[in-house]
Parts: C-alpha cells; sequence; structure tokens
C-alpha cells in the first residue's frame, strides 16, 4: 500500500491515501481534499476524532479504504474513538436553503463499517420499529441489513478504536 502523509498541520505521520497538503480550516471544519476525494472532521480532539462527510470524488479509492487510513491515523495518534453522524438524504443546502449536493447513505455505509449507534438499540428501534434488545441481537438478525437499507435514517455512531471491539467485527465482516 502507497503512503502519503496526512494532516501537516498536526505532526507528519503516513496514512495511506491521505495527503497532509490539502488539509484546511474553513470556519466550521476541517476539511482534507484531494483530486480523489474529501472529507469534513467536525472535531478532532486529543482523544477521538469526528467525521461529517466523506465524499469519494474520482471513483479510484474505495472509500472503505480511506476510512482504513482514517482508522490508521487514529490509532497511532491513541485515539480512543471515531464518532460520525450517518446521513440519508441530501449531502448539503446552499445560502437559499435548497438542497443540493448528491444523495447520501452515511446512514448504511457508516453502519457497515462498524459505527454502533451511540444509544445503543433504543434508537434503531424507534426508526424500524423493532424490539431488540441488544446492538448484538440487532447485528445478529439475518433481516436487520435489508431492513436497516430500506427504512433506515440519519444515526450518531461511534468507532470503537480498540481492536476487540464489535465496531471492528462489524467492519471485519465477522458479524
Amino acid at each position: 500500500m502507497k503512503y502519503i502523509k496526512l494532516f501537516e498541520s498536526f505532526e507528519s505521520i503516513d496514512i495511506p491515501y491521505l495527503m497532509s497538503n490539502n488539509f484546511e480550516k474553513d470556519r466550521f471544519y476541517k476539511t482534507l481534499e484531494t483530486d480523489d476525494f474529501m472529507i469534513k472532521f467536525d472535531e478532532i480532539t486529543g482523544d477521538s476524532l469526528t467525521i461529517d462527510w466523506i465524499y469519494n470524488i474520482s471513483n479510484k479509492i474505495r472509500g472503505i479504504d480511506i476510512f482504513k487510513g482514517i482508522i490508521e491515523y487514529c490509532n497511532k495518534k491513541n485515539y480512543d474513538s471515531i464518532h460520525a453522524y450517518g446521513i440519508r438524504g441530501l449531502g448539503y443546502v446552499n445560502d437559499d436553503k435548497q438542497s443540493v449536493g448528491v444523495e447520501t447513505n452515511g446512514y448504511y455505509t457508516m453502519m457497515r463499517w462498524g459505527f454502533v449507534p451511540k444509544n445503543g438499540v433504543k434508537d434503531i428501534n424507534k426508526i424500524l420499529k423493532t424490539k431488540y434488545k441488544s446492538i448484538d441481537d440487532m447485528y445478529l438478525d439475518q433481516n436487520f441489513w435489508y431492513r436497516w437499507k430500506k427504512d433506515g435514517n440519519d444515526y450518531a455512531g461511534v468507532f470503537d478504536l480498540n481492536k476487540n471491539s464489535l465496531s471492528y467485527k462489524i467492519l471485519n465482516h465477522e458479524i
């Protein structure tokens, strides 16, 4: 895997696919943009990172590989978690309050990548009108992924960076 630098404004470390010389801070976000993708971060703190948006521009690099680069960066920084808000719908609203951009499927992708709902199974039960007793129960249901893709919605999720976490099990298709 080729390595290039990420986050020049932080210490220089090598991370797959992510480039530091394109890291900028705007009013609300820290943005990393290349010819191939754009990532907007809400927050980067001492122990966690919050992703607002991953947009694949060229499709030369798979989204999962971009995310694995973020995981590697977080592991090298000794972060304990990555936070994200999985969105369903249009990507953003312009100054005239009109929806523009691309249709997003973060609600599904983030769940598949191991972002466990921040409020546990309670929010999922409310969205899907189900009665799962636990997150494990939810993921083990053979119909869950179909129902979530069809009827799922926005949710706040956390990727636990502990190597034995449920997040890694989901990411690695062990569940």
